[in-house]
This record gives C-alpha cells, structure tokens and sequence, in this order.
C-alpha cells in the first residue's frame, strides 16, 4: 500500500477534503494534515523524455497544468494522474475535476490512501535536472495535418478551377509563399542550384515557382497526400518539375543530393523533430541552403503560458532539436520572424483577445523586427555551411523550463503593445481558462525565478479564495 500526497493551498483546504469525503469510495481513505512551509526540492516528480526531442520536463502533477486537454500528446501507458511515486500540488479551483483525478488515481491505485498536506509557504528550488527516485514518462508527439483531409474535400474542385480560381473553393492554402525565402536564397545562395527539393509541397504552387525560376534545374516536390500531389501534377506539368510522395521523415534521396531545400508550414508537424531535421539535412550537397518557414514552439509557448509550461506543443517546429542537428551537419542557423498572419493566428483561447492580437499585427507590420523574437508565432530557419556552426545558448536542448524562462522573461524587453497582449493573454489563460488559485503565483515565480518580475504583473489578476467554512477553519488542521 503506497499514498498519494497531494499539497494543498492552506486557503483551499478544507473544501477539497469535504468534496473528497463526500465521495464513498474515498470517505475512509483521505485524511488532511497541516504541512506548513512546502519545500519543492522535496517534491517527488516525474522526468518527461519527449521522443524525437532533446528537450525534457520536470514537474510534480500540477493540477490543471499537467491535463492532457491542454496538450494533445500520445499519452504514456498510464495517465499522468495515475501514476504512482509522484506528489501533486493543487493549484486550481476546479475542484469537482480535481476530484475525477483523484478517483482516476484511486481506480488504478485501489489500495491506496489520500493525504492532503496543507501548505502555508514555499521554499527551496524545483530541481530541472532528472534526480533519483523521479518517475520516468516517455512522451509522443501526434503527428497530424488538417489540410490533408480539406484536400481530399474540395479535391474535385481544386482540379477544375485553374489555379487563379482555388480561392472560390474554399480551401486555405492556395498561396505560393517562395519570396519570404527568396531574401534568404539571394544572400547565401546566388547562383544556380542544380537540384532543389520542396518539402511539403502541398498543392505545388511553390514547386512550380522554382522550376519557372531555375529552368535549368531538377527541381522535386514532396507530400504525404496523394490529393495533393494528383492536383499539382494536373496544373503544374513541367518539363523540370516532378512530384513526390514521401514522408519527411524518410526521405527516398541519397545523402547530398539537393543544393536548395525549401520548406513551407510542413516540418513542424514531424513527431520525430531530430529525425526530420536529420533528414533534411543529410541530403543538403555541400555548399548547399536549407529554408524552413513554419510555426515554431516558442509563439505557441508565450501566447499560451502559463498552460505552456507544463507541456511542449504538438504541431511546432522545436528549435532547439533542428539547431543542434544543424550543428551536427556542419550548419549554422539564421532566425527570422516570418509576419505573415493575422490575429486569428495567434489562436487566443478567448474571442475577447483579438483586439489585442489586432493591435499587436499591426505593430509588426509597422515596425517589422530584424531579428527574431519569441512572440511571433512562426519564423523562417535558414541552415548553411556560410554560418557559424553554434547552437545559441538560448537554443540549447534541455529542461523544458530553461526555454519557457527566457521565452516569459523576454516580454519585459517588448513594446508596450506587446506587453499589453501578453499581459492580458496570459491572465486570461490563468485566470478563465486554468481557472489558477492566488496560490499558483508563487509557484510559478518559483519554477520560473528569473521570470519573476515579469509574472508579478500578470498573476496580480488572481484573486484570493473567498469562501465560509461554516466556523470550522482550517487553523483546526493537525
């Protein structure tokens, strides 16, 4: 027989213990004590190797932050919440959904008893590093691409309307996108390649670009849909221009095949991030320019903090894993936003958000950046042989809560519009979506030390619990 620790905020105590009693099953098995100063170095964690990915995270089971409706992976053999050997925390105010975690736990688990430990204060640091006695979760990314099946949908359309008509079908991704990259291909690749490769070359119109531009040359489109390449054989019939099927991932080229690989909204996808970039890079001829131009995690992770901490994303491009790989190659990277959206890219949880979203694509097209930065959600990745071979120190594959630090902490170095959108963002996921106790603050400034100024503003908005205990508080604790 084993026990599931769960802390609790001093504050919020009392009620979780009478929803827990409530339920039969659990009346006889859970028992509250006073805890006092929580220290988090004590805490027993999980340790989360995600496939395909240098990047790792160490977390006891945060209730709500560890909920998979948050971040839709491949889940471990068990759920998180019925794992043994790990302390939760509680840190929202869902507390009849806290309780379906602790009955989940209990199902699994049937032997086992309940103690909540009610807490006062923390201490101490939450280890980053995997430490002895943490249960180890192998983690998958899903792999999945929603235009696919618009495609297959709207197939018999695409084929009939010429290329200048796709927008009456209702199908999104009709756009040739070649000169985001063209500045790229222009610095470090002016002359003629012999070979270029288009990764995820969806309905060709980027394909079709480059055999118009290099005449000369072999140029190759992939994708996994056969829809897709059906209707970019149909409307791009090139004397210099073939298409493809092949998974990003397993490549049907030899080793230095292609002097220009492009990429557009596509390699983010790969469950295997380390495995794509391999990929792409080991068939990159010497001398050669790779240019990817997609979603990266480090958007997602700004816009959606403080959810984002608990997971890295499904479908974005991990930076980290392709800079390494890069560096591995003999390649260096260049970074460079890509503004191209508008604010319904930005994907806020709530409709009241896009008026901030609205003021913050406005400023980028006002003031476009030189650089990259980590509020945008995509970017353009250019790999060469011409640029230094160095992974960024902000770049290194590692603790998951290395990259949400310095993504949180670089809001403070943005433009009052940016500030504003991230403020609001963040509180709103907080505060309405995670519904966060006061209580979760200090947690996460203590997970996040050098990020905490920055959340002091923020977490303002979470207001303390306001409940009658019907004269029995919680200073009767034991």
């Amino acid at each position: 027989m084993s026990t599931l620790q769960i802390y609790v905020p001093m504050p919020w105590a009392e009620r979780v213990i009478i929803a827990l009693r409530a339920i039969p099953q659990l009346r006889d098995k859970v028992s509250l004590k006073r805890h006092g100063t929580l220290d988090l170095a004590k805490l027993r964690c999980f340790f989360m190797e995600f496939h395909g990915s240098g990047m790792t995270a160490r977390f006891p089971l945060m209730y709500p932050l560890s909920g998979y409706r948050h971040h839709p992976f491949y889940a471990p053999q068990h759920q998180l919440h019925q794992l043994r050997g790990v302390d939760w925390i509680m840190l929202g105010r869902g507390i009849d959904e806290f309780t379906t975690w602790v009955l989940a736990y209990m199902a699994a688990n049937p032997r086992d008893g309940v103690s909540l430990l009610a807490y006062d204060r923390l201490t101490g640091a939450l280890g980053r590093e995997r430490a002895r006695g943490d249960i180890p979760v192998p983690v998958h990314k899903i792999a999945f691409f929603t235009n696919h099946a618009d495609v297959t949908k709207r197939k018999d359309q695409l084929l009939s309307h010429e290329e200048a008509g796709w927008d009456k079908t209702g199908y999104s991704q009709i756009h040739d996108k070649l000169h985001f990259a063209l500045p790229l291909i222009e610095r470090y690749f002016p002359g003629t390649p012999l070979n270029i490769l288009d990764i995820g070359c969806g309905l060709g119109q980027t394909t079709r670009t480059l055999g118009r531009m290099y005449p000369a040359s072999r140029v190759v489109g992939t994708d996994w849909s056969l829809d897709s390449l059906e209707i970019a054989q149909h409307h791009f019939d090139l004397p210099n221009v073939s298409f493809l099927r092949a998974d990003f991932q397993a490549m049907p080229f030899k080793d230095l095949t292609f002097d220009l690989i492009i990429s557009f909204s596509a390699l983010n996808i790969a469950a295997n991030q380390r495995l794509a970039a391999r990929e792409s890079f080991r068939m990159l001829a010497p001398g050669g320019l790779f240019v990817s131009a997609t979603l990266v995690e480090d958007g997602f992770h700004f816009w959606n903090f403080p959810s984002s901490l608990a997971w890295p994303t499904h479908s974005d491009l991990s930076l980290p894993d392709w800079y390494e790989v890069a560096a591995a190659h003999g390649l260096g990277c260049e970074l460079r936003p890509w503004v191209r959206f508008g604010a319904n890219f930005f994907q806020p949880e709530q409709k009241r958000l896009e008026q901030h979203f609205n003021e913050v694509v406005g400023d980028l097209h006002e003031n476009p950046p030189e650089t990259y930065r980590p509020f945008i959600p995509a970017a353009i990745l250019a790999a060469s042989s011409l640029l230094p071979a160095k992974v960024p120190p902000a770049y290194l594959p590692g603790p998951h809560a290395d990259r949400i630090e310095t993504i949180i902490r670089s809001a403070g170095e943005e433009s009052d519009v940016v500030w504003d959108a991230a403020a609001f963002a963040w509180s709103d996921v907080a505060s309405f979506s995670l519904q966060l106790t006061p209580e979760a603050k200090p947690f996460l400034q203590a997970c996040l030390p050098s990020a905490a100024p920055v959340l002091e503003e923020f977490l303002t908005i979470l207001q303390p619990a306001t409940h009658k205990t019907g004269g029995q508080g919680v200073a009767t604790l034991p």
